[in-house]
């Protein structure tokens, strides 16, 4: 069950399958030409597990973000969690070559890398990505 709150402020509930299919795309077409609003309706949606539900969502957020390193760490993020390596690989490296390198962009070409069976890339890439940025947690805990 999903927690909702009605216009007076009501908490009630909701199935997660009406939720998903009802709610969340309404939600998504309301912020869908507001760059922080779509980010942070993402990773709330992310945070229930609606990962497969994100990513047009996250491919918007990718073409119209302000932020641009973060529009394209919400789409390889969902991206890796679907298994789509090359398309994630491809992402990273088109936003490293745009805007620089960034350790959670690094990180999470590492995870591409490994997820395409290139574990020794995979980690001189974390490595770097740890150089990069040595308090990033994700690579540190990886």
């Amino acid at each position: 069950m999903m927690k909702v709150w009605d216009e007076y402020g009501r908490v009630g509930e909701i199935p997660r399958e009406q939720w998903r299919t009802q709610v969340l795309p309404i939600n998504f077409q309301r912020c869908w030409n507001k760059p922080d609003e779509l980010a942070n309706l993402i990773h709330s949606a992310l945070n229930d597990g609606f990962i497969p539900d994100c990513l047009e969502p996250a491919r918007q957020l990718h073409r119209i973000d302000s932020q641009p390193k973060r529009g394209a760490t919400f789409l390889v993020v969902i991206l890796l969690q679907l298994k789509k390596f090359d398309e994630a690989e491809k992402v990273v490296t088109d936003a490293m070559r745009r805007h620089g390198e960034d350790g959670t962009l690094l990180t999470n070409l590492a995870k591409a890398q490994n997820g395409k069976g290139d574990a020794a890339l995979s980690e001189r890439t974390l490595w770097h990505a740890l150089e990069v940025d040595p308090n990033l947690d994700n690579g540190l805990l990886w």
